[in-house]
């Protein structure tokens, strides 16, 4: 028996004789204890680098919502300006279409109103006759939006969606 022991204790499988067994929560709590400067070191590194990409990340959703809302209301609004023609039963103003893009309109971040330009396939803004195009855009000319450690920029958002005139 005695054989088997001292057998154990060079390979390191039994208990040391007169040692006291550790609990895993003492031994977690001493190596936390030898780590901890390095982790407040590493935390401090990291969080200013997190932080910049998390709102970057924002920062970038929030102007992809501007950009789909703006294609969404140009749609919607050369849709209704195809379908309500100068030879349709209700024709439509060019207030009237610049009405209905501002109703589908969200844009988050802008500072002032944007510019709805309503156009015909014949390069004015009053001939919607069945079979010739017609253009809206929508122009934002101060979109601004934050890039961390560097400031708030302003820019310009441009969106346009063209039909064809069907009655």
């Amino acid at each position: 028996m005695r054989k088997k022991w001292l057998l154990w204790k060079t390979v390191g499988l039994g208990p040391e004789l007169g040692a006291p067994k550790r609990s895993f929560k003492d031994r977690f709590a001493r190596v936390a204890h030898e780590n901890q400067g390095s982790m407040v070191i590493e935390t401090a590194l990291v969080l200013p680098v997190f932080f910049m990409l998390l709102i970057g990340i924002f920062e970038l959703s929030m102007l992809l919502v501007s950009i789909c809302s703006a294609t969404y209301a140009a749609n919607v609004g050369a849709r209704y300006a195809s379908l309500n023609s100068s030879t349709s039963l209700s024709p439509a103003s060019q207030v009237q279409i610049q009405n209905v893009v501002k109703a589908n309109l969200y844009l988050p971040g802008t500072t002032q109103p944007p510019t709805i330009l309503v156009l015909y396939g014949d390069g004015s803004s009053t001939g919607n006759y069945v079979g010739d195009l017609v253009g809206i855009g929508v122009i934002v000319f101060s979109y601004s939006y934050t890039i961390p450690f560097y400031g708030t920029r302003t820019g310009l958002l441009d969106v346009q969606a063209y039909r064809f005139i069907s009655r």
